[in-house]
């Protein structure tokens, strides 16, 4: 009895691996690993390659998790409305795992296809929406501190990338990597921290 309130109270589990400080800990893994497909392709990939979408699979699988950690942690609030907005964010995520997947084993396909630019945009997408996920913690209110704004920091990550674009240009991409690594660092934290309740 006094060992499952310890780990329901610290969130750091004696056994299985599904839960937020588990899941927030592969979150924290797969963050850089966007900035390190940049430095791969010196952060000028003109076209999908095997080795970025192996690279990106890192990324996608770490902020799965911690999207994962955020329903576990009902950082969305109890409701259906929480559950649904983290449902859609997870199949934005799948449709860019099956991007990269075809990167490694098809980077062929043409990009005039429906299946390329319904996946490809599927990137994009998929980091606007942590805009809605992160308004929804912020509402919820059942993260503390400062990490209630991590969400929200990572859905900044493409407008950010915009308006840098309008003013640097090419070089809009050495933003993006690092600022990705560093948000998506902190959202696996919040979920490694969070409280289960």
């Amino acid at each position: 009895m006094t060992t499952k309130v310890m780990t329901k109270a610290t969130n750091q589990p004696t056994t299985g691996v599904m839960t937020p400080y588990a899941l927030g800990t592969l979150g924290m893994i797969g963050a850089p690993f966007l900035f390190i497909e940049g430095l791969a392709h010196g952060f000028n990939m003109t076209q999908p390659t095997p080795l970025g979408g192996f690279l990106e699979l890192f990324y996608l699988g770490g902020w799965m998790s911690s999207i994962i950690g955020l329903g576990m942690l009902q950082a969305t609030g109890r409701g259906k409305g929480g559950k649904i907005i983290l449902g859609l964010q997870l199949l934005g995520l799948i449709l860019a795992t099956v991007f990269s997947v075809f990167n490694i084993v098809w980077p062929s396909l043409s990009p005039d296809t429906l299946l390329f630019q319904i996946t490809d945009t599927a990137w994009p997408l998929s980091h606007t929406f942590m805009l809605v996920v992160g308004g929804a913690v912020l509402m919820a209110r059942r993260l503390s501190g400062w990490t209630r704004f991590a969400p929200l920091a990572c859905g900044l990550a493409v407008p950010l990338l915009m308006a840098v674009g309008m003013i640097g240009g090419e070089q809009a991409m050495l933003f993006f990597g690092p600022y990705t690594w560093v948000v998506f660092t902190l959202l696996g934290y919040a979920v490694r921290t969070g409280k289960q309740l």
